[in-house]
């Protein structure tokens, strides 16, 4: 991102808090999402049709009277036009782009009963894992509907530093959701990856914090 396109995203930013559309709340969560990429595809997710054309026009503005004062002007990349329409990123076209009162970015992952998403909550601004659940394959949709509810329960009863907390639980037309604590850092494999063989202490110290978390879910009669 060139300099007059960060010049252009913070004026979009100022204006948008300015307005209400957004909150220092969603700003900062996006901007630890984001990791120092552009903001705008994270932000956007976050706004309506007519709010996100009104700040198109303000980047554009803030965008030329930056190119206008500097040279050589922006190019493009990086900025609105590169990003903003296209803050949906699923990993299934099937996904929706928002659901209840959650709006979708991204995906992060997915498993047997459902893929996880960055959302965030239009209201409260609210960075979530959103979990959805997916399309029953084995013809027993009643059923798996019944088990992703009940595995909703199960870790909205348990109180554990390492077990995320469901944070909201609901359902929109045959698609049910729920709302987890959203934990920045990376995976394991990512570590693994990134660093390689792990000193023994870590080892240890992870594999105990592993093992309470399990005790606390087996204590409940989960595990």
């Amino acid at each position: 991102m060139s300099a007059n396109q960060r010049a252009a995203e913070q004026a979009v930013v100022r204006q948008a808090i300015r307005a209400g559309y957004l909150s220092m709340a969603q700003v900062e969560a996006a901007r630890a999402e984001a990791g120092g990429a552009p903001l705008l595809p994270l932000l956007s997710a976050q706004l309506s049709p007519a709010q996100q054309a009104e700040l198109r026009a303000v980047y554009q503005e803030a965008l030329g009277a930056a190119a206008a004062s500097a040279a050589p002007p922006a190019t493009p990349g990086g900025g609105w036009s590169h990003g903003w329409s296209e803050s949906w990123t699923p990993g299934d076209a099937a996904l929706p782009t928002e659901i209840g009162p959650y709006r979708i970015t991204k995906e992060l992952g997915r498993g047997g009963m459902g893929v996880v998403a960055l959302a965030y909550h239009r209201d409260v601004g609210r960075a979530v894992a959103l979990k959805l659940q997916l399309d029953d394959e084995g013809g027993d949709p009643e059923g798996s509907a019944k088990r992703f509810q009940r595995e909703a329960q199960a870790v909205a009863a348990l109180r554990h530093p390492g077990i995320v907390q469901v944070h909201d639980y609901g359902q929109e037309g045959r698609r049910r959701y729920m709302a987890l604590e959203l934990v920045q850092g990376g995976s394991l494999e990512e570590r693994l990856e990134r660093e390689g063989q792990l000193p023994a202490r870590e080892v240890a110290r992870l594999g105990a914090e592993v093992a309470a978390a399990l005790a606390c879910a087996h204590a409940a009669g989960i595990v």
